[in-house]
């Protein structure tokens, strides 16, 4: 099973770094090319079974995104503290759940630029 999804990771030494990092930490990592953006996020880490969802929205996005899937919470944030060490920013992260398998990429990325979004709101209110 793979356990990080990279999106859209422009520069060549910056997805170098993501990858040694999560091959490190003992993660399979998969390159997500934007014309897979429809499948379901349960078939791109090759859940079992989920090749069977339907595709959903394929609308492309330009942001860079990561997605982790059956990691523990240990790892998580081991891969967080290496990103924020080796100062490889990805604003948009998510962990997989029972929910969002199901959803698309473009799906997923919608829901976590929202999100994002309203943090940076959030954040300039009480930095005022």
């Amino acid at each position: 099973m793979v356990n990080l999804l990279l999106y859209n990771i422009a520069s060549p030494e910056k997805l170098r770094k993501i990858q040694t990092l999560a091959i490190r930490l003992g993660f399979r990592t998969r390159v997500v090319r934007q014309e897979e953006f429809a499948l379901p996020i349960g078939a791109l880490v090759e859940l079992p079974g989920a090749e069977a969802l339907e595709s959903g929205d394929g609308t492309a996005f330009s942001d860079e995104m990561l997605v982790l899937c059956n990691v523990s919470g240990q790892a998580f944030q081991a891969f967080l503290s290496g990103l924020r060490t080796q100062k490889t920013p990805v604003a948009l992260k998510a962990m997989t759940t029972e929910h969002n398998l199901s959803w698309s990429s473009s799906k997923l990325h919608g829901e976590l630029a929202a999100e994002h979004e309203n943090m940076k709101k959030v954040q300039k209110t009480i930095h005022k």
